[in-house]
C-alpha cells in the first residue's frame, strides 16, 4: 500500500485527475467486457433464428392470412421487412400514421388507402363509441380493422386510438400477387400495393430452420392428402360448383393443381434441406443427411402417385377415389409422414442442445462479469482510499492550525514539506500568520484596554448568556468572574415581574437586551450581598457588516451618586441640570472611549475592515456629539440643531480631508427635536454626507453639498441632502440597499417617517417624520 502511495503523483490536480481516469478506465473496461459478452451471446441467439422472411412463392395465398410488418414508401407502396403467415382468417388491418383526413366526407388515409367511417363504425376504445372523424389528426397513430365491399371501398369496422404500437403493419388476404423470384416480388391486399424481397439464403440453416422446414414439410404432406381426398371427390360428385360458387377474383385453385404444387413444394423442401441453402458446400450434417437420404427415395414414387392420381381425376373418376384410400394416402402415412416426423424431432433436439450450449455460455459470462466488476470495484477502492489519505492528512492539519490562529494563537506555524498545493497552502497560511502577528492587535492588549476601563463592560452571546465582563463590573457589583461568566442577565439585574431577561424573536423586552442600540436606560443592579443600586445601561449588537449575531456589547454606569445628588438638588433646578449635563459628558466619554477602540483595532489590517470601523467611529462619533451639544446647551431637553449640523458636516469634512474641495449650505428652520429625534437625525446626515463625500466627487473633484431641515404648514418636518455629483448609477438604484442605506431607513422608521430618493441630478435623499416622534420602533 505505501509503495503504492509513493507512486501517486505529487501535484494534488495529477492524483485527481489520475482517480478520475482511473475510475472512468475501469468503468469502460467493464462495460466493453459486458458488451463483447452480450455480442457473443446475441450472435450465439441469432443462429438459432430462421429467416424474416418467407417464400412466398411456397405459401397458399388463397386460403391464408399474412401479416406484413414494414414502412410506407412515398412513391405509392409499403415495403415489408418482415412477413408472418396467419392461420386464421381476420379482417384486413391497418396499423400506422393518418396522412390526411376529410371531415367533410368521413374519410382519412393510411398508406394512401382512403378508409370511410360509416355508422356501423366503432371506436375500439370504448364499447360502442361512434367514431369522430374530426377528432382525427394527420400525423396521429392508428390501428384500424376494415371491410372492403364488392366494389373494392374500405370502410372502418374499429379504429384504436389509444396505445397504438410503434410498428407499422398490413394484415390481410392476398388479392393480387407477382412472385417471380426476381426482386422485387409485390402482392395486392385489396389494391394496397406491398413490396416484399424474396427471401434468400446464403448460410446453413440455423435449428429454428430447420424445424420449420420439418413443420413446412408435415403441412405440405397433409395438404397432399387432404387435395388427393378433395380430387377423388370431386370427380366423384356433379361438377356444378363452379358454376353457383366459385370466387370472381380466382383465388380458389383446384385440387388436382394444388396437389401437384404441394407435392412440388414438398420435394423442394426435401431437396433444398439436403444443401442448406445456396451455397453448395453448406450441406446438412451428418445425422439429418441419413433421413433426408430416405425422404429423397421417396421423392419419385411420389411423383409417380400424384401423376398417376391425376390422370385418373381426370379419365376414370371412380378409380380415382379408390385409388387415394387404397395407395396414395397409406403412401403419405406409413412411408413420408413418420420420415418427416423424425426428421422434425431430430430438430428438435438439436435445438435443444444450441439452447444448453447458449445458457451454459450465458452462466459464464455472468460469472466472468460479476468477476470482472468485483477487480474494478476493489480497485476503485484501493484507489480512491489513497487518494483520500493523501488529501485528508493535510487538510486535518490545515484545519487545527486554522482554529489554533482564530484562537489569537498568532505564533501557529504548519510543517507540511511538499511541492504540491497543499505545501502552497501551507506556505501561504504561515506567511499570513506572520503578518497577522506584526499588523493585528493581541487578545492580551485588548483584554488590557477591556479591564482598564472605568465603566462597566459586559458582554454577551446571542442567547444573553455573559460571556466576559472587565474589572469595573466586578468591582461595582462585588462578585467573581467566575460567578458571571456564563450565567443570564438576572445575576446582576433586577427584573420585574413580566420582563424577558433573554432576548428572543419576534420582539425584544425593553428590559432585556438591546435589538439594535439602546441609548440609555435605567436598570437595577444587585450587589452580591443583595444591596440594590440604580445603573445607567446602554449597548448594541455586535454584528459584523453583512454577518451573523455575534453577541451584544453593553455599558453599565453606577448611578447612586447621581441619585443621591438629585435627591439633594430636587429642588433645584441648576442642580438637576449639572447632574443630566455630567451624565451626558460620561456617555460621551464612553462613546469616545469605544471609538478609540475602534481606531485601534483599525491599525493596519484589511483595508476594506478598516473602512468599516472608520464608518463605525463617524456614527459614534456623531452620537457623541448629540451629548456634547445637550452638555454645553442651556436647555437639557433640546439641542440647537443648526450648530449640531454645521459641527457635524465640518467634522466629516475634516475626516475625509475636503475642507478645500466640499462645501456645504445649510438650511435649517428653528425646529424643536427631542433627544431621541435628535440623535436619529444626526445618524442618518452622518450616513448621507458621508455616501455623498465618498462617491460624489471621485479623484478629488469639488462640489457643494446642501443640506437642509424644514417644516411644512401642516408641522411635517423635511430632512434633505442633497450632492451635485453623477446621481446613482443604474446598478444601484432601486437595487439591494447598502448598509449605510439600511441605517437610515431603520432611523427613518424610528422617526415614524418614510425616505425618498433621487439619483438622476446627483443625489437628493429626503426624509419626511413627524413633528413629535412616538416610541422607538424595533429595527
Amino acid at each position: 500500500m505505501r509503495l503504492i502511495a509513493r507512486l501517486l503523483p505529487t501535484s494534488l490536480r495529477a492524483r485527481l485527475v489520475l482517480a478520475f481516469l482511473a475510475l472512468v478506465s475501469l468503468i469502460l473496461f467493464v462495460g466493453l467486457a459486458s458488451y463483447s459478452i452480450n455480442q457473443q451471446v446475441r450472435t450465439q441467439v441469432a443462429e438459432l433464428r430462421s429467416s424474416n422472411l418467407i417464400d412466398l412463392r411456397r405459401a397458399d395465398l388463397a386460403n391464408v392470412v399474412l401479416e406484413f410488418e414494414g414502412f410506407w414508401n412515398p412513391r405509392g407502396s409499403f415495403v415489408a421487412t418482415d412477413v408472418e403467415v396467419l392461420a386464421a382468417s381476420s379482417r384486413p388491418r391497418l396499423r400506422g400514421p393518418i396522412q390526411s383526413v376529410d371531415a367533410e366526407h368521413e374519410v382519412f388515409t393510411v398508406y394512401g388507402v382512403p378508409i370511410h367511417v360509416t355508422e356501423r363504425s366503432e371506436s375500439g376504445d370504448v364499447d360502442d363509441e361512434p367514431v369522430r372523424v374530426g377528432e382525427l389528426l394527420a400525423g396521429q397513430r392508428v390501428e384500424v380493422t376494415c371491410n372492403v365491399s364488392a366494389d373494392g371501398t374500405w370502410q372502418a369496422h374499429k379504429v384504436y386510438l389509444k396505445a397504438v404500437k410503434d410498428s407499422d403493419k398490413v394484415t390481410g388476404a392476398v388479392t393480387a400477387a407477382e412472385l417471380d423470384g426476381v426482386a422485387p416480388d409485390t402482392v395486392e391486399v385489396h389494391g394496397l400495393l406491398i413490396v416484399v424481397e424474396p427471401s434468400t439464403s446464403s448460410g446453413p440453416v440455423s435449428a429454428l430452420g430447420r424445424i420449420e422446414r420439418a413443420t413446412q414439410m408435415i403441412l405440405d404432406l397433409q395438404l397432399c392428402s387432404t387435395a388427393a381426398h378433395e380430387l377423388g371427390e370431386q370427380s366423384t360428385s356433379v361438377p356444378d360448383a363452379a358454376a353457383d360458387g366459385e370466387d370472381d377474383e380466382g383465388l380458389e385453385t383446384p385440387p388436382a393443381e394444388r396437389l401437384e404444387r404441394t407435392a412440388a413444394s414438398f420435394i423442394e423442401l426435401v431437396q433444398n434441406s439436403q444443401s442448406e441453402g445456396d451455397d453448395p458446400s453448406h450441406t446438412a450434417p451428418q445425422d439429418f443427411r441419413r433421413g433426408l437420404l430416405l425422404m429423397q427415395k421417396e421423392i419419385e414414387p411420389l411423383r409417380a402417385h400424384v401423376a398417376r392420381l391425376v390422370a385418373l381425376a381426370a379419365n376414370e373418376p371412380v378409380r380415382a377415389a379408390a385409388h387415394v384410400d387404397a395407395e396414395f394416402d397409406p403412401f403419405l402415412r406409413a412411408r413420408l409422414l413418420p420420415l418427416a416426423y423424425a426428421y422434425l424431432s431430430q430438430a428438435e433436439d438439436d435445438l435443444g442442445d444450441q439452447l444448453r450450449t447458449v445458457l451454459e455460455r450465458t452462466d459464464e459470462t455472468t460469472r466472468v462479469a460479476l468477476a470482472t466488476s468485483v477487480v474494478a470495484v476493489i480497485v476503485a477502492f484501493v484507489l480512491g482510499f489513497l487518494v483520500w489519505r493523501s488529501i485528508h492528512r493535510p487538510i486535518r492539519v490545515l484545519r487545527d492550525a486554522a482554529v489554533r490562529l482564530g484562537q489569537g494563537n498568532f505564533d501557529t506555524r504548519i510543517q507540511i514539506e511538499s511541492s504540491d498545493e497543499f505545501g502552497v497552502l501551507a506556505e501561504a497560511f504561515n506567511k499570513m500568520a506572520r503578518e497577522l502577528l506584526t499588523t493585528t492587535v493581541s487578545m492580551e492588549s485588548l483584554e488590557s484596554v477591556f479591564d482598564s476601563m472605568a465603566a462597566a463592560l459586559i458582554v454577551f452571546d446571542p442567547d444573553g448568556n455573559i460571556v466576559n465582563v472587565n474589572r469595573a463590573t466586578l468591582d461595582l457589583i462585588g462578585r467573581e468572574r467566575d460567578e458571571l461568566v456564563g450565567q443570564t442577565f438576572d445575576v446582576m439585574c433586577r427584573f420585574s415581574a413580566g420582563e424577558s431577561v433573554r432576548p428572543g424573536p419576534p420582539a425584544r423586552d425593553p428590559s432585556g437586551l438591546p435589538s439594535v442600540r439602546i441609548a440609555s436606560v435605567e436598570k437595577v443592579f444587585v450587589r452580591k450581598d443583595g444591596r440594590e443600586f440604580p445603573v445607567s445601561f446602554s449597548g448594541a449588537e455586535l454584528r459584523s457588516p453583512g454577518g451573523p449575531l455575534q453577541g451584544y456589547v453593553c455599558v453599565a454606569l453606577d448611578l447612586t451618586e447621581q441619585k443621591r445628588i438629585q435627591e439633594r438638588l430636587r429642588e433645584s433646578v441648576g442642580e438637576k441640570e449639572l447632574l443630566l449635563r455630567e451624565v451626558h459628558h460620561r456617555v460621551k466619554n464612553n462613546m469616545q472611549v469605544i471609538s478609540s477602540l475602534l481606531a485601534m483595532q483599525a491599525t493596519g489590517g484589511d483595508p476594506a475592515v478598516i473602512q468599516k470601523l472608520e464608518e463605525s467611529q463617524s456614527r459614534i462619533r456623531s452620537i457623541a456629539l448629540i451629548h456634547e451639544q445637550l452638555y454645553l446647551s442651556t436647555e437639557l431637553a433640546r439641542i440647537d440643531v443648526r450648530n449640531y449640523i454645521e459641527t457635524l458636516t465640518s467634522q466629516l469634512l475634516q475626516s475625509f480631508g475636503r475642507l478645500a474641495s466640499v462645501r456645504f449650505e445649510i438650511e435649517c428652520d428653528d425646529v424643536e427635536l427631542d433627544i431621541d429625534q435628535s440623535m436619529a437625525v444626526g445618524l442618518i446626515i452622518n450616513e448621507l454626507v458621508t455616501n455623498a463625500l465618498k462617491y460624489a466627487y471621485p479623484e478629488g473633484r469639488g462640489g457643494v453639498i446642501r443640506v437642509g431641515l424644514r417644516e411644512d404648514a401642516g408641522g411635517e418636518r423635511i430632512l434633505s441632502v442633497a450632492d451635485d455629483g453623477p446621481g446613482l448609477p443604474a446598478s444601484k438604484n432601486g437595487g439591494s440597499p447598502t448598509l449605510g442605506m439600511s441605517l437610515v431607513k431603520t432611523l427613518a422608521r424610528q422617526l415614524r417617517g418614510r425616505v425618498e430618493m433621487d439619483g438622476s441630478r446627483g443625489t437628493h435623499v429626503r426624509v419626511y417624520f413627524a413633528k413629535k416622534s412616538a416610541a422607538a420602533v424595533p429595527a
